[in-house]
């Protein structure tokens, strides 16, 4: 030890030594000790914090997703009460319409060719307010089904997000069972109303079917074909979502009893609307019918494929059916002639006019004038040549004028 300019000695001996090593040695293994530990918490509270704002921003995500799926599922519940207003407001005016349609129906018997044509219309529109009810039923079922998924999925999801209070799913539990009730009273409803158009719908069945077989045509093969074309489907598989998969979303393609007389009723009305059952003349004196004939220039037999009408010079010619006018001009021996397609396979053909009075691809109505009765052609003097085509094959066109005397005026 130095003081000033003396140095002092002081011996130590090893068993000093010694002990100062080890005091020295011990200082420093607990001061290692605890920088360590220091070390080893600073670590796990690191952890900590990043877990706890893990936990945090998953809370935050579950909160977020809870509030959109219960503001989806208040959406949903309002549109479906929404639907079920406006199907209840849909059942009332059908039900309302159909007890107009039964009275009309108990008066047919003394009714007029108007009255019936009226009362097919009523029926036309009744039919049409039942197919909307069923698709307004099918698309509350399929909202109801998503509403029940939606509930389902809160009350049995994760649960690590927060629960819903027992009291709101005691309210929505009460809310489906009380739509529940009302969809099923709609459906009966709907039931009713089907049986009830049914019921009108036979009378008119009838009729129309008599219509069909006056003319001439095989019914049951007109039914046929009609039937293949409504069951021609395609296109591309979409699968249905899992949670859509429900018995109350899946369409049920077979029709009930009375579904399918009034799916027959509205095939026939179909039909006849396209049949030529009008005459092409109001005031009118048939010369020469349908078949054989001795021609009128040769006197010869000759096979005549319409009928002759006369009546007064320039008498107006009508179409006896809807249709489109496919075909007008000079014909060979047909002259001036008019040609009007009306769909289902029938065509009718106007020939020896003086004058048309409408264009090719014109939309022609029952009753429409489609030219002046006139002599062109191969004609001994003004008459109209009338012929009624079914898939191009020449029919009588009397049978056709006798079976509109079984159906409403279509004019």
């Amino acid at each position: 030890m130095r003081e000033g300019d003396r140095i002092r000695h002081a011996p130590l001996s090893p068993r000093h030594q010694l002990a100062f090593a080890a005091g020295g040695f011990f200082g420093f293994a607990c001061l290692l000790v605890v920088v360590f530990a220091y070390l080893m918490q600073s670590s796990r509270v690191d952890e900590l914090s990043v877990a706890l704002a893990e936990s945090q921003a998953s809370n935050q995500f579950l909160l977020n997703s809870m509030n959109t799926r219960e503001g989806d599922i208040g959406s949903r519940a309002q549109d479906l009460e929404n639907d079920i207003a406006a199907v209840t407001k849909l059942a009332k005016q059908t039900r309302a319409f159909q007890d107009d349609v039964a009275v009309a129906q108990s008066r047919l018997r003394d009714a007029n060719a108007e009255d019936r044509a009226k009362l097919a219309v009523m029926q036309a529109a009744a039919s049409r307010q039942i197919q909307e009810l069923d698709t307004a039923l099918r698309t509350m079922q399929g909202r109801g089904s998503r509403l029940k998924s939606s509930l389902a999925g809160i009350e049995t999801g994760p649960q690590t997000r927060p629960a819903t209070p027992a009291k709101g799913q005691a309210q929505a539990v009460v809310y489906m069972d009380d739509l529940d009730r009302r969809m099923a009273s709609l459906q009966t409803t709907q039931k009713e109303l089907l049986a009830r158009l049914a019921d009108s719908a036979s009378v008119n069945i009838g009729r129309a079917e008599r219509a069909i077989r006056v003319s001439g045509l095989d019914l049951d093969k007109l039914l046929g074909d009609m039937t293949n074309r409504k069951t021609g489907r395609g296109g591309p598989f979409v699968p249905l979502a899992p949670e859509a998969y429900t018995a109350a979303s899946v369409p049920n393609d077979a029709p009930g009893a009375d579904a399918s007389k009034i799916d027959r009723l509205e095939t026939l009305q179909r039909i006849l609307k396209a049949m030529p059952l009008a005459t092409p003349m109001k005031n009118y004196e048939i010369v020469s019918g349908y078949g054989i004939r001795n021609d009128p220039f040769t006197v010869r037999p000759s096979m005549h494929y319409g009928l002759d009408f006369i009546g007064s010079s320039g008498s107006a010619i009508r179409a006896t059916a809807p249709g489109e006018v496919s075909y007008i001009g000079w014909k060979a021996a047909y002259g001036k002639t008019v040609e009007i397609d009306h769909g289902m396979g029938f065509r009718t053909r106007y020939a020896h006019l003086s004058k048309i009075a409408v264009r090719r691809g014109q939309e022609i109505k029952t009753g429409d004038i489609v030219g002046e009765m006139g002599s062109t052609g191969r004609s001994t003097s003004a008459h109209l040549h009338y012929e009624v085509l079914f898939n191009d094959e020449p029919r009588d066109p009397m049978r056709f004028i006798r079976a509109g005397a079984h159906v409403p005026d279509k004019s």
